[in-house]
């Protein structure tokens, strides 16, 4: 899938850029409007395959239970986890007192 991003990204701009010039459409902007119509579909397709090949060449459900992570490191995660939302919280606290701190400026002047 890498590929395909990486490919994607790099000879996206030019299909797109082709397409919109030499494409059947009477304006280049229509043209360039099919053309990332079709590559979204390509991204599509391509996920869609992704997912079908997870799906058939799932590990089986022995050897993922043999796999553990410790403990420890089990925790951390949730600590960092925990942490992330707390932060996220703040912020967005901070962003409606600064909000109401400035309706209320607003409402004095």
């Amino acid at each position: 899938m890498n590929t395909v991003g990486w490919g994607g990204g790099a000879l996206g701009p030019l299909f797109v850029g082709i397409a919109s010039k030499y494409g059947s459409k009477p304006t280049e902007m229509q043209n360039m409007s099919d053309a990332i119509a079709w590559c979204g579909a390509i991204y599509i397709i391509g996920s869609g395959l992704m997912l079908a090949a997870m799906y058939f060449l799932r590990i089986p459900s022995t050897i993922v239970s043999m796999i553990r992570l410790p403990s420890e490191i089990v925790s951390m995660i949730r600590i960092i986890i925990m942490i992330l939302v707390v932060r996220i919280v703040e912020r967005k606290r901070e962003r409606e007192v600064g909000i109401r701190i400035q309706v209320v400026i607003g409402v004095i002047v």
